[in-house]
């Protein structure tokens, strides 16, 4: 019994440990970290041979609103643009393509976090815009990236995006059919996206505060509207509901609108 007490007490001390570096200022390291995993394999997927493919990284895309849309990986080809989101994320991850949120599981300590297909979709709307209604019909592939220190669990199949491991990139660029974007549009895209880069690079700091201090004022403006019973994703009426969790609010236009708070 003392030997089944350590071993619950050790998870329990690796888990505060992860909650602390989660919530810390660890939090960019290891994000980070993700995202140059991530950053290696589209690299290396750009060497082979036939492949059409330009990357760019880190990107802030402005919004109408003033804020912006922050883009893990970018990659322009002639099968169109992939929009990658990465998650540097541990244990268990269980989720479905149209639930709110998703769950990470540690030691059975279990962790919410926003759907990453909503926050991707999110992004290629806001690349979309970025690059003009010239380029608002080409193919946009959402590929959301987590690295091998989680294990997926997932409920599918999931219609309008994809969720691996970096080494399934390749396979999941194969799948799409080549030669839809020519090279004289791929060329133009990079450039827009690269003089993008080449700003955020310049004025990191102040590209990356303004994108937090956007994140708040959206944050504080749904609170306000939620708590006017207002549904801050269409503007529909909240009403009371109650599900397997007991009473929620959500919005009166579902199955349309599908938010919850």
């Amino acid at each position: 019994m003392s030997f089944i007490f350590f071993l619950l007490f050790l998870g329990g001390l690796i888990f505060l440990f992860q909650k602390l570096i989660l919530n810390g200022n660890f939090t960019v390291s290891k994000g980070q970290a993700g995202e140059n995993l991530v950053r290696r394999y589209i690299e290396k997927l750009a060497e082979y041979e036939g492949y059409q493919i330009s990357a760019i990284h880190d990107l802030y895309i402005p919004k109408g609103d003033g804020t912006t849309s922050q883009i893990d990986h970018v990659m322009v080809t002639d099968k169109g643009i992939f929009v990658i989101e990465t998650k540097n994320y541990e244990g268990w991850i269980f989720g479905s393509e149209k639930a709110r949120y998703w769950t990470q599981t540690i030691y059975q300590h279990k962790q919410r976090f926003q759907n990453p297909l909503h926050q991707n979709y999110g992004h290629i709307e806001s690349l979309k815009i970025f690059l003009g209604e010239k380029y608002s019909e080409i193919p946009y592939y959402s590929v959301v990236i987590f690295t091998n220190r989680s294990e997926l669990k997932l409920k599918g199949p999931f219609q309008n995006s994809d969720v691996i491991h970096p080494e399934d990139l390749k396979r999941i660029v194969d799948q799409y059919p080549g030669d839809v974007l020519p090279l004289f549009s791929q060329q133009e895209i990079r450039v827009k996206l690269k003089v993008l880069e080449k700003r955020d690079k310049e004025n990191i700091k102040e590209v990356q505060q303004a994108h937090i201090d956007g994140i708040r004022r959206q944050k504080e403006i749904n609170q306000t509207k939620v708590n006017a019973n207002i549904c801050p994703k269409c503007g529909g009426k909240l009403v009371q509901r109650t599900g397997k969790r007991g009473e929620f609010l959500g919005c009166s236009s579902f199955p349309k609108c599908r938010f919850v708070a």
